[in-house]
């Protein structure tokens, strides 16, 4: 939804609320009823999650398929956001893929990762890298999971990862001795090869 659109929609808003009769609440009711800008009274996002404008942190194009695709890593709201086709990412477009959320309206965000729920294959908590393979799976770099996970062809696939790298498994979390300071540097990439590089989540100062 453009900004003009959202001006106008609070604007009829504000305009309903204030020929509507007044409703005084009860006393001592010190509970909101209702809420304006934000889907319910439990998220706080400071943009839209509609799949058009995002936090980005990690950007890769899968050249394996024509036309070329998008990946996004989306960190503050802990998901993947995908676009089947480049040009629909160019002509700003939502995303027509999400990892990690039920739907692209979703999202969640961990200021910590002391925070972060249990580990699955469908998850993430922080994803801050994605890279892609000439056969076109992805790789995503899950920060405060300490670990990585590999999506095969997730547009002709599923959402669920197939492969993890640096746990020992889907659903372990294992900190390493300083968890703030490795999430820091975790990276990902895939050379011309297929070879996928790392950087060890342990915090050991070295590459996989």
């Amino acid at each position: 939804m453009g900004n003009a659109a959202t001006k106008w929609l609070l604007a009829g808003a504000l305009i309903a609320l204030s020929v509507s009769p007044a409703v005084h609440a009860a006393q001592g009711d010190t509970v909101a009823d209702r809420i304006l800008g934000q889907r319910r009274f439990s998220t706080a996002f400071p943009a839209f999650v509609d799949g058009t404008l995002l936090d980005a942190a990690g950007f890769a194009i899968d050249r394996s398929s024509a036309p070329n695709r998008v990946y996004i890593a989306s960190p503050d709201l802990n998901r993947v956001l995908g676009w089947s086709d480049i040009g629909r990412f160019r002509a700003g477009l939502p995303a027509d893929l999400v990892l990690g959320q039920p739907s692209v309206f979703n999202g969640t965000n961990i200021p910590s990762f002391l925070g972060c729920p249990v580990p699955s294959a469908s998850t993430f908590c922080r994803p801050t890298r994605v890279a892609v393979d000439p056969a076109g799976n992805l790789y995503v770099a899950d920060a405060w999971n300490y670990r990585v996970l590999e999506f095969d062809r997730p547009f002709a696939t599923d959402r669920v990862a197939d492969r993890v790298f640096g746990q020992r498994n889907f659903t372990a979390r294992r900190l390493p001795a300083d968890p703030a300071t490795a999430a820091e540097v975790l990276d990902v990439a895939v050379d011309s090869s297929g070879n996928l590089w790392m950087i060890d989540p342990a915090g050991s100062r070295r590459i996989l």
